[in-house]
Order: structure tokens, then sequence, then C-alpha cells
């Protein structure tokens, strides 16, 4: 059967929890204090398997490193897309494919270009990355 978003969301989030000073929102968060990565979905594909057996999700981890002007936030975002490290969002996703038991695997596809973020009266620089879960 199909995994639930919930449980591929806490197991992104258990995954992610290993990154160095990154709070992790399974849920888009009221108010957001940075380094977070929320956690949120794009597209959903059933019935890629027999009477319901495997669903593609494409899941989106939001990234927001700091303030805009702030220069140490690219430096974060840097780290957070080096394909290995202590900092790597690749390499802590892939760490546990199966996402704590509740996907048959995920791979990070992609991460799109810098973006400003407008929370409130703030400005925040963020990146999005891409990850396929087939569950």
């Amino acid at each position: 059967m199909a995994g639930k978003l919930s449980d591929l969301r806490a197991g992104l989030a258990k995954n992610l929890g290993t990154i160095p000073g990154l709070r992790v929102a399974q849920l888009v968060p009221e108010q957001v204090n940075p380094p977070v990565a929320v956690l949120t979905r794009s597209t959903v594909n059933y019935h890629l398997d027999m009477r319901g057996g495997l669903t593609e999700w494409q899941m989106q981890v939001q990234l927001v490193a700091g303030r805009m002007a702030d220069q140490q936030a690219q430096r974060t975002i840097d780290a957070w897309l080096d394909w290995d490290g202590d900092y790597s969002v690749r390499r802590a996703i892939e760490s546990d494919q199966t996402l704590d038991g509740s996907a048959q695997t995920c791979i990070v596809t992609s991460a799109d270009a810098l973006t400003t973020l407008q929370i409130g009266d703030s400005e925040y620089l963020g990146v999005v990355v891409n990850v396929t879960v087939y569950a």
C-alpha cells in the first residue's frame, strides 16, 4: 500500500534533523525562525503500480537561511547544496532513502535558484530542494 504523507514528512524531518543547527518544520509554520527547513509537497502521481501499490510524491524542502542581505545566509545555502558534508541536504535526505520505513526510495533531484521569501514584514533568502519519493 502507498505511504502516508504524514509518515513521509516525519521521515524527511528525521533525516534533515541530522544537519547541525537546522530546524525542521513538517508543516508550514506561522512564524519563521531561520535557519529552517519547511517540508511541503508539489504533486502526487497515483496508480504507478496495480491497486495503488506505488505513488510518486514530489516533495519540496523550502530552506530559509536568514535575512535577505545577510552574506552568511548565502554561505549557509552553499553548504546545504554541497553534494556531501555535515551540512549537505542531499546527503542527509538520502542517508535513509526509506524515510524511516515509510517509502520504497527517495532521491534529491534538484535545487532551484536562490529566492526571496516575503514573510510578514521581512524578506528572507532561501532555496527550494526538490525530492522525489516513491511510496
